[in-house]
């Protein structure tokens, strides 16, 4: 439960500036996370406005809602931190994806990436499947 807690508090004080981003998240482009998608997990961390708008998600994803911090804490007991996990949002700048993978990152988790352009770079690529999400 401290765990919890404390990841939590990481969650909610940790601001994204344009230094932390480079020293404290990896980030990797779509190719490599095309050379990579059967050994990683693929967490959506696009808001639910985002998502209802581009009706679509990648099989096999995991929705992790960026606001919903009873999600959050849901994932965080039950994730395994040995996996591997690949962050995408669909915000400038990879905000979401940068927090969320900061948060996983001070909860032990070892193998975080953020998808350098995220959704725009999912969307993009044509050797990736999408599927319409259910309304």
């Amino acid at each position: 439960m401290k765990k919890i807690i404390i990841c939590f508090l990481a969650f909610f004080l940790f601001t994204v500036s344009a230094a932390a981003q480079g020293d404290e998240v990896r980030f990797i482009d779509v190719d490599q996370y095309l050379a990579a998608k059967d050994n990683v997990m693929l967490l959506d961390v696009r808001s639910v406005k985002s998502r209802s708008l581009s009706r679509q998600e990648i099989p096999g994803e995991t929705w992790l809602n960026p606001k919903n911090e009873e999600a959050l804490e849901s994932f965080l007991k039950t994730a395994d931190t040995e996996k591997a996990y690949v962050i995408f949002c669909s915000c400038p700048e990879d905000k979401y994806s940068i927090r969320i993978a900061q948060v996983l990152a001070d909860c032990n988790f070892e193998k975080v990436f953020v998808l350098k352009d995220g959704w725009d770079a999912l969307r993009r690529e044509e050797d990736i499947e999408k599927v319409n999400i259910e309304q």
